[in-house]
């Protein structure tokens, strides 16, 4: 996020929006794993699944977790920008 931040900013400096960089001096935090987040395999859906019944609250956040990421990609895919050249 920092980086997206320090991007942002760059851009406001460049326009004279503000006069500095706030985010310039504002180290990364380090990460345990920097290949990023684990993506769960179709196996440990099916597990949280198995573990945690319909009605429970970790069912419903698996639940809300994968309409929402289906809802995502269908929404990517219907964008027109995302097939735009340049």
């Amino acid at each position: 996020m920092i980086k997206t931040l320090r991007q942002v900013f760059k851009l406001v400096v460049d326009f004279e929006y503000v006069r500095t960089n706030p985010t310039r001096n504002i180290d990364y935090l380090s990460s345990e794993s920097p290949e990023g987040f684990h993506a769960w395999t179709m196996d440990e859906v099916e597990a949280l699944g198995k573990k945690h019944k319909v009605g429970t609250k970790a069912r419903l956040a698996l639940a809300a977790m994968l309409y929402y990421a289906e809802l995502g990609v269908a929404a990517s895919a219907q964008n027109p920008f995302s097939t735009m050249p340049g």
